[in-house]
């Protein structure tokens, strides 16, 4: 439970000294009875000082916004002056600031100031005795200076005399309990609502990046791109869309006129503020919105006008931050409060970070700037719990044994049995499991149960779809599972309705053959790949619902052909692996698709990229190639990880090149989990590999020639492949059992399941396409 001290600003001046009172409680209690003291009066010049600080960090502040701008390809007509001499200034006015604020408030000549000082020390060491967290409101009364706000009070020393948990937070003194529609202090799911404002000169794309992949417990909605007369009416409508339970802003924002503007692009007349969408926002809190971080220049004034509607929490910046502040701190601050920090303790975590990374050399006073708002009535909010996968492993097997309590009177024994088995596949090493898996199956015999062999869990053929007049070299499912697509070597791409066969479009763009297809994560668009043809296009994305190409991605000579593509986990970046003429043009591509344009390219591949995919994560990519290599990479920096299958020193390289029984390898794909890496070759048909370690686990040797096609199930029990034997075999590759052999009239070119699991696809060279359905 955390100490809460309150500091109330009531009236005064720096020269004179503040009146103020000081009041406890423990977060969920009553307030203790309120002390009056007074902070001392100083001649120093206070104000002014930090002024002169301001005003230095401003000028470095402005001289990298005018670096980004340069580097976001936005033009500018000069250049100020010279970085390391606004660095030291701004270095020496900031030390200025601190230690002036120091001396004002370490007056020992003040008698009942020092009772004053004393008596929060014992209070800070007697909270570091018990390891409990602490938290300092800072209350300034609206007729004061609101400089009061914007002080270092974390550079205080009394912090220095105990090693307690100390965050400072700001505080109306005035504030109410919101009453709230729908109260749920048990949800296991925050709805995150992120708004993406005017970002001329600033990167936002890491903070999308980040919010898109890194967030356990968490749904995150992103305010869709609109002109700017629409923007005050697209986020109304969005906050009344939903219960949301933290709103995010990234961009500019400013204060003007004492009023708090969050600009909507770069025409300076284009904003909102707090006001003109008060109603809005005050149905957002009673429906549950708990806490608004304002990633953004200039947010005291935000602040103070969310502090009005009372909203549980804020986050601002109380000055303008560049943009790898900012970053950095949304990153560090929400993978502490996610992973069970509480949210003072993560924004404390977050200042250390940001200064042992060095960034407060680079920009002074940069992370004191971040400062939580709160209204004392509201409990600090605290992350969902996630459940570990040992919690959700108990609770499977918990729910079996509830059942087989009362397995002889419903007659379930063999649904059970089912379950249990099916546990078994999921979880292999599970001890707990087998020993139930072997207390049912002596049941069944006890019984004379027989387990009828067509009972058993199979996939069936329910239907062959013909149209295409040569091989299907791909296959894809979109996320909702109504759509198959399929791409031939007769250049076409066919999309089929899944549930019944039936042909919904016919998309002829490609010259030449279609070797890969994929969906976007939001299934609003295809992707697809195809071999060398003169201005061909070396990617092609459809609107799936339309039909119509909606761009091509690169259509020079030597980058037209491609072998694979995948859609990152974000649907920010699409992969494409290439055939390339020679060792320096076999690469893979990353493509920002907000753009349009190749962000990075990964090369170190000596042959045609066959295979790419990203993890589910979206932390690495895994390619395989003709050259026999599986590489892992850290496809944001570029940093190869690890090769699989292949050495890495210069001589064995050399050497594995003459060396056939390596092979090519023809697919790659993660497990859900990212533990497990499955390789389908020509040699040693299908490799397992441990992601972390790039060790082999297992090889899987059924398949009589080359293996074309490798996928996981989504719920992680079973791998798919398909070979050049004709056949589409299943497994469980944590034990190596082939559970199921599927057949075709021709090699087994691509194979893909459905989300749920239940659905298999695969391509042939017989050119037709099968469906699969998991029965029992």
């Amino acid at each position: 439970m955390a100490k809460l001290i309150f500091l109330k600003i009531n009236r005064g001046s720096f020269k004179e000294g503040f009146d103020v009172t000081f009041q406890m409680a423990k977060e969920g209690q009553s307030f203790s009875a309120g002390n009056d003291y007074k902070l001392p009066g100083t001649s120093v010049d206070i104000p002014t000082i930090y002024q002169r600080w301001r005003s230095n960090y401003s000028h470095l502040q402005r001289f990298l916004s005018f670096r980004n701008k340069e580097r976001l390809g936005v033009r500018h007509s000069n250049n100020p002056d010279n970085f390391d001499e606004l660095k030291q200034s701004c270095r020496q006015s900031y030390q200025l600031l601190k230690d002036s604020f120091k001396e004002w408030l370490n007056q020992y000549d003040n008698k009942e100031f020092m009772e004053f000082r004393d008596r929060l020390i014992g209070e800070l060491k007697e909270s570091e005795g018990k390891q409990e967290e602490v938290r300092l409101f800072i209350q300034v009364r609206d007729e004061l200076d609101k400089l009061l706000n914007k002080l270092p009070w974390q550079e205080w020393d009394i912090f220095d005399k105990t090693k307690a948990k100390i965050e400072i937070a700001l505080s109306p003194p005035d504030f109410e309990r919101v009453e709230r529609v729908n109260p749920d202090s048990n949800k296991n799911l925050f709805k995150i609502l992120a708004i993406l404002g005017d970002r001329e000169g600033i990167d936002l794309e890491p903070d999308r990046a980040f919010l898109k992949e890194e967030l356990p417990g968490a749904e995150v909605s992103f305010l869709p791109e609109v002109p700017a007369e629409n923007f005050r009416q697209t986020v109304s409508d969005y906050l009344w869309k939903e219960d949301w339970d933290i709103l995010f802003f990234a961009g500019h924002s400013s204060s003007e006129d004492a009023k708090g503007r969050i600009y909507t692009n770069k025409d300076k007349n284009e904003y909102l503020t707090i006001d003109s969408l008060k109603s809005w926002l005050d149905t957002a809190i009673q429906g549950g919105l708990k806490l608004a971080i304002f990633n953004s220049c200039d947010g005291l004034q935000l602040a103070y006008d969310l502090a009005k509607l009372n909203i549980p929490q804020i986050i601002v910046m109380r000055e303008p931050v560049p943009d790898r502040v900012a970053q950095r701190f949304l990153k560090h601050f929400l993978r502490a409060f996610s992973r069970g920090e509480s949210l003072y303790q993560s924004v404390w975590k977050t200042r250390r970070i940001l200064q042992t990374e060095g960034l407060e050399d680079e920009f002074p006073g940069a992370s004191l700037l971040p400062i939580v708002c709160q209204n004392p009535a509201e409990a600090s909010l605290v992350w969902p719990k996630q459940q570990t996968s040992q919690d959700k492993r108990n609770e499977e097997l918990a729910e079996i044994r509830q059942k087989l309590l009362f397995a002889k009177s419903t007659g379930d024994i063999e649904t059970i049995f089912y379950q249990i088995d099916a546990f078994i596949l999921k979880y292999p090493e599970d001890t707990e499991g087998r020993k139930l898996y072997n207390q049912i199956d002596r049941v069944l015999k006890q019984e004379n149960i027989v387990i009828a062999p067509e009972l058993k869990k199979t996939w069936k053929c329910v239907q062959t779809l013909t149209g295409h007049s040569d091989t299907v070299e791909s296959v894809a499912i979109s996320p909702d599972g109504k759509t198959l697509a399929s791409g031939s070597l007769d250049h076409s791409i066919r999309l089929w309705s899944l549930a019944t066969g039936e042909l919904l479009n016919t998309l002829t763009g490609h010259s030449s053959v279609v070797l890969s297809l994929a969906f976007s994560p939001d299934g609003k668009t295809l992707a697809s790949a195809s071999n060398m043809a003169f201005r061909d296009g070396t990617v092609k994305l459809w609107d799936v619902a339309t039909g119509k190409l909606r761009q091509t991605l690169g259509d020079s000579l030597l980058a037209l052909r491609v072998s694979c593509v995948t859609f990152s986990p974000d649907g920010n970046h699409l992969a494409s692996g290439h055939i390339g003429f020679t060792s320096i043009d076999t690469k893979i591509n990353l493509w920002h698709l907000g753009s349009g344009k190749v962000q990075r390219t990964l090369k170190g591949h000596g042959w045609d990229v066959r295979s790419v995919t990203f993890s589910s994560d979206g932390q690495i990519l895994v390619s395989g190639s003709m050259d026999g290599a599986i590489m892992i990479w850290d496809w944001r920096t570029g940093e190869r990880l690890r090769t699989l299958n292949r050495p890495t020193d210069l001589v064995g390289s050399m050497v594995a090149w003459f060396d056939s029984s390596i092979g090519a390898i023809w697919s790659v794909a993660i497990s859900p989990d990212g533990q497990t890496i499955a390789s389908g070759g020509s040699q040693q048909p299908i490799g397992l590999w441990n992601t972390a370690s790039g060790k082999p686990v297992r090889i899987l040797t059924e398949h009589s020639g080359r293996v074309y096609a490798v996928a996981f199930s989504p719920d992680g029990t079973t791998l798919a492949s398909g070979g050049e034997d004709n056949t589409i075999r299943i497994w469980n590759f944590h034990t190596g059992e082939l559970l199921q052999t599927l057949r075709h009239l021709g090699p087994v070119m691509s194979v893909a399941f459905s989300l749920d699991g239940q659905t298999l696809v695969s391509g042939s060279a017989d050119s037709t396409v099968k469906i699969w359905r998991l029965s029992y």
